[in-house]
């Protein structure tokens, strides 16, 4: 039996991590027709290019793909890239539009969620990394395992 305050990490955007470094983190609901929700205990999502847009007070997910499950009836209906409106309150979506309008900055998906019986989105608030700042964090990365490396042979030697 599921408890009631249990979250199921589905999807995860790791590629965001990447490119981009994350300023904060907001917790938000989606609206999702019933096929899309079957699609994603499925799987069958894909957040990789997907955004996030402020039109009339309103927040939505751009660029996201739900991809239907064959066994749908009526499959031919599906809208597989739509704009899924997003559940937050005004002083999140202020944030988010006063954020957004400032040079460099984007407001991503970073993972998506079951959480309480509820669908949740975890979206970041987002500054762009150059590609130097990209390599740096990688020769820092296999430092550090070069480092580890090191000290567990030294140990072995003792």
């Amino acid at each position: 039996m599921i408890k009631n305050n249990t979250i199921f990490n589905l999807l995860e955007n790791n590629k965001i991590l990447f490119n981009y470094d994350i300023k904060s983190k907001i917790e938000s609901g989606i609206v999702l027709q019933g096929w899309e929700v079957k699609s994603f205990f499925y799987k069958k999502v894909d957040i990789s290019n997907c955004y996030i847009k402020i039109k009339n007070n309103e927040a939505f997910l751009i660029n996201s793909i739900f991809n239907p499950i064959s066994n749908i009836s009526n499959i031919d209906s599906c809208i597989t890239n739509r704009n899924r409106k997003l559940l937050l309150n005004k002083d999140e979506i202020y944030k988010l539009y006063i954020k957004s309008k400032i040079k460099g900055f984007a407001i991503v998906v970073l993972s998506i969620y079951f959480k309480n019986s509820f669908i949740k989105l975890n979206i970041g608030i987002a500054k762009g990394i150059n590609k130097y700042d990209k390599r740096e964090n990688i020769k820092n990365r296999e430092w550090d395992r070069k480092k580890l490396y090191i000290l567990k042979k030294s140990n072995k030697n003792y």
